[in-house]
C-alpha cells in the first residue's frame, strides 16, 4: 500500500540495526541505504553513522567508507562505527588507523572509542598500546565506566598482564558490580594462566564455578 509518510532518521535507526552481520545485509541494508538516499537523510548523522555501522559489521567496507566520506562532520561515534567493524573482522591495523585519522580530526574520543580501542589491543595483544589508553581512560575520566573497566580487563588478560588485571579487579569492585554470569565469563582466564596468584575470595569463588561449569574462553 502507498503512502505519503516519508521515512526520517529515527525511522532508519530503528530498521538499519536489524541489517547488520546477517546474510541478508547486502541485499535489505543496500535497500535501506537506497531509501535514506533518495529521502535526503542519508548525511544526517544519526542516520549516516547507523548506515556506516551496518556495513562495517556486515564486513562491507567499500560502502561503509563511502558513507563515512559523504558525511559533512564526523562525530566520534561515526569513528568508533567504522573502526569497530575492522576489529571485529581482526583487522587491528586498519581500526588502529581509524583511531589515528579520528585524532587527527581534532575528534573529541568517547568512552565508546576508549572500548573499542581496548577491544583492538585485546585483538592483537598489544600490552604497550592498551597501556596508554588505559592512560587516556584515566585522563578523560572514563576509567570509571563499566563498560570501558569490563574491557580493560578482557584486554589485561589477553595480553597475560595478570598483576595489572588483578589490582583493576580488586579496584573496581567487580564482584559487586558485576553479575555472577558476567564475571564468570571475566575471571576464568586468571584462574586458567595465572595459577600462582594467591586467589582471594572473588578468586576461589570462580575457581569452584570453573570446576563445576564450562566456561567460554575469552
Amino acid at each position: 500500500m502507498k503512502t505519503d509518510v516519508k521515512p526520517n532518521a529515527a525511522a532508519l535507526t530503528s530498521v538499519l540495526p536489524a541489517c547488520a552481520g546477517i546474510a541478508a545485509a547486502s541485499r535489505l541494508g543496500k535497500s535501506v541505504h537506497c531509501f535514506a538516499i533518495k529521502a535526503d537523510i542519508d548525511s544526517e548523522l544519526a542516520a549516516a553513522t547507523d548506515i556506516i555501522s551496518m556495513y562495517a559489521k556486515s564486513g562491507l567496507f567499500s560502502p561503509a567508507l563511502k558513507a563515512f566520506e559523504r558525511l559533512p562532520t564526523k562525530d566520534a561515534v561515526a569513528f568508533n562505527a567504522l573502526a569497530q567493524g575492522y576489529t571485529q573482522i581482526g583487522d587491528a591495523s586498519k581500526a588502529f588507523d581509524v583511531y589515528h585519522n579520528m585524532k587527527l580530526h581534532g575528534v573529541f574520543p568517547d568512552s565508546g572509542t576508549m572500548v573499542g580501542l581496548l577491544q583492538t589491543c585485546a585483538l592483537c595483544s598489544n600490552y604497550d598500546q592498551g597501556s596508554c589508553v588505559y592512560g587516556q581512560t584515566i585522563k578523560h575520566g572514563f576509567d570509571s565506566e563499566c563498560q570501558v573497566a569490563h574491557a580493560l580487563l578482557d584486554m589485561f588478560t589477553k595480553c597475560h598482564a595478570f598483576s595489572a588485571a588483578k589490582s583493576l579487579f580488586d579496584k573496581c569492585g567487580f564482584e559487586k558490580r558485576t553479575s555472577t554470569a558476567k564475571l564468570k565469563k571475566l575471571l576464568p582466564p586468571f584462574v586458567r594462566k595465572n595459577e600462582n596468584v594467591q586467589p582471594n575470595n572473588q578468586f576461589q569463588l570462580y575457581r569452584s564455578l570453573k570446576s563445576s561449569t564450562p566456561v567460554k574462553e575469552l
